[in-house]
């Protein structure tokens, strides 16, 4: 399944291809970078899977495959994790309707 558009993350899985099969982020934030890094992204979230930040990941949006990697992985007490995954996406259909 493909990556949400970044105006609708937030309002749907976010689906990422781990080593050990798919997580899904149910992100609560996504921050977008500035300047040179305007392709950046910043997405935060649950997941209910243990992922790890060494790990590379990959996800796929309009059938172009991208990767990237969790930053941040902390274990919540209700058994999911909170995380931040960050990417760079160039593909300007996925900006559509951000400043």
């Amino acid at each position: 399944m493909d990556i949400p558009p970044a105006r609708e993350i937030g309002t749907q899985p976010v689906d990422i291809e781990t080593p050990s099969g798919i997580v899904h982020i149910l992100a609560t934030k996504a921050t977008r970078g500035t300047g040179r890094r305007k392709n950046f992204i910043s997405i935060e979230g649950y997941v209910s899977s243990p992922v790890s930040t060494a790990d590379q990941c990959y996800f796929s949006f309009r059938g172009q495959r991208g990767g990237g990697a969790f930053s941040r992985v902390s274990p919540e007490r209700d058994g999911t994790y909170r995380v931040v995954f960050e990417t760079i996406i160039s593909d300007p259909e996925f900006w559509t309707g951000i400043p």
